[in-house]
């Protein structure tokens, strides 16, 4: 499917809520309404974005905050915070992350996927949702990606010493 920037009328009308920044106006892009099933355009209500940026470990650090990651903590109390209020009427986990630590991950996307049914919850990946990030985008009950995006790469990184020469 195409991917259109906005025009900042159609921005205003989206009455759109950012968790912890504010959007400069044509900054967001969107698929289509009629290429989609389930347009966020159509969501009743504003709609809640919450960013998932660079890496992700459990807790805010001092280095998570150098590297201008995210806490999976921040992103559990501020989802919750988006599907207590009543005016929210879809969430957009907005990712670009290259994955991170795997501490709270689980905790989190089991907490995503328990909220399906009750708001639509999208994540677009703009540009990257890997490992952990794509972890938690793949929790929503839609993932899209823009066209030069990445998606994937699911894993651990395990070392094995082979001792077979040594054992002989």
């Amino acid at each position: 499917p195409s991917v259109r920037k906005m025009t900042p009328e159609e921005v205003a009308e989206l009455k759109i809520e950012w968790a912890s920044y504010s959007p400069k106006q044509g900054d967001i892009t969107i698929i289509p309404h009629a290429e989609i099933p389930k347009a966020i355009r159509a969501v009743k209500g504003k709609v809640g974005i919450l960013p998932i940026w660079g890496p992700i470990q459990q807790r805010m650090s001092s280095e998570l905050m150098k590297a201008g990651g995210t806490s999976t903590d921040f992103v559990s109390r501020a989802f919750d915070k988006l599907m207590a209020d009543p005016q929210i009427g879809a969430i957009v986990l907005h990712v670009d992350s290259p994955g991170g630590q795997s501490f709270g991950i689980e905790e989190l996307s089991t907490k995503i996927v328990n909220a399906r049914g009750t708001k639509p919850i999208y994540a677009i990946a703009d540009s990257m949702a890997a490992s952990a990030g794509y972890w938690l985008a793949s929790s929503a009950d839609m993932l899209l990606c823009t066209p030069g995006g990445i998606v994937g790469s699911v894993g651990v990184y395990v070392m094995h010493v082979d001792q077979s020469k040594a054992m002989e």
